[in-house]
C-alpha cells in the first residue's frame, strides 16, 4: 500500500502541478490588467482549480448542511487537518469567501499580488498594532456583504481524534464585528495525504459538515463575553461542540471502510 500511495503521489503531483503552473502563468498575467473588483471572477476560476485537484485525486466530496450556509455576511471557522483543507473549502463550500492568511503569504513574487487582487486579507499575528489594523480591514470587507473563513486551531492538527484547541482571540474578527459565525466540520483530507506522509497519496472520500449558524446573540458568541476569561471559556465551548460533530463524522466515515 505504501509503494502504490507513493506511486499515485507522483501522479499527482506531477499532473496538478502541470496544470497549475501553467494555469497560474494565465491567470497571473491577466490579473495584471484586473482591478480589485475582479476578485470574484478570479476566486471562480480558484475554484475551479481546486475541485480539479480531488477530481485529478480520485477523490469524491460531499457536502452536508448545505442549508445552513448564511447569505449574509459572516465568519466561517474549519478546522484544520491537512494541506488539502484549502483546495476542498475553496473548491466546494456553497458560497464564495475571502481566506484569511499571514501577512508572509501576501510577499511571495506574484502569488502575493494575486492573493490581493482575489480580496483575501492579510494578518499581522507578531505586530499587535498591525495586527488590530487587519482586524478593522477584515471588518470591514465582512461589512461589504463578504463571508471570511478562518482556522481558529491556527495549525494542522497531529491528532487524528480530536481538533486542536482554538487559539486566544482566533474570533476577534467576529467579536468585534459582531457577525454570525458559521462552522464547518471537514473530514477526510488527512487520509488522502497524511501529514506525517509527505510523499504518500490515496483516493479517500472527503466530507464538509456546515453546522447551524452562531449569531451574535447566541451564547456561544464571542461577542457576549465581558472579559478574555469568559471570551477564553467560550472558544472552548465551541470547540468542543465542534469537536463532538468531528468525532462522529470521524467514527462513521472509519466505519465504511
Amino acid at each position: 500500500m505504501r509503494i502504490l500511495g507513493f506511486i499515485f503521489w507522483i501522479y499527482w503531483m506531477t499532473v496538478y502541478n502541470i496544470i497549475t503552473f501553467s494555469s497560474a502563468a494565465i491567470v497571473l498575467l491577466l490579473s495584471m490588467f484586473m482591478s480589485m473588483k475582479s476578485g470574484s471572477f478570479l476566486r471562480k476560476l480558484v475554484t475551479i482549480w481546486s475541485r480539479l485537484g480531488f477530481i485529478l485525486a480520485f477523490s469524491p466530496v460531499e457536502v452536508r448542511g448545505k442549508e445552513n450556509m448564511l447569505n449574509e455576511p459572516s465568519v466561517i471557522i474549519a478546522n484544520h487537518q491537512a494541506n488539502l483543507d484549502v483546495l476542498l473549502l475553496a473548491g466546494y463550500l456553497p458560497k464564495d469567501f475571502l481566506f484569511v492568511s499571514k501577512k508572509e503569504i501576501f510577499y511571495l513574487p506574484f502569488v502575493g499580488q494575486l492573493m490581493k487582487k482575489m480580496g483575501y486579507v492579510s494578518v499581522d499575528r507578531k505586530n499587535l498594532k498591525r495586527a488590530a489594523s487587519s482586524i478593522r480591514h477584515a471588518i470591514a470587507r465582512i461589512k461589504e456583504n463578504n463571508r471570511i473563513l478562518i482556522f481558529p486551531e491556527g495549525t494542522r492538527s497531529k491528532d487524528p481524534e480530536n481538533l486542536l484547541p482554538f487559539k486566544p482571540g482566533s474570533l476577534m474578527i467576529a467579536r468585534q464585528g459582531k457577525v454570525p459565525i458559521l462552522p464547518v466540520i471537514i473530514y477526510g483530507t488527512s487520509k488522502i495525504h497524511p501529514r506525517n506522509k509527505p510523499f504518500y497519496m490515496i483516493p479517500r472520500r472527503s466530507v464538509i459538515q456546515i453546522l447551524k449558524a452562531i449569531h451574535p446573540e447566541d451564547d456561544l458568541h464571542p461577542s457576549k463575553a465581558k472579559s478574555v476569561i469568559e471570551e477564553d471559556e467560550i472558544l472552548d465551548k465551541l470547540r468542543n461542540k465542534m469537536n463532538l460533530v468531528y468525532r462522529e463524522l470521524a467514527n462513521e466515515m472509519e466505519s465504511k471502510k
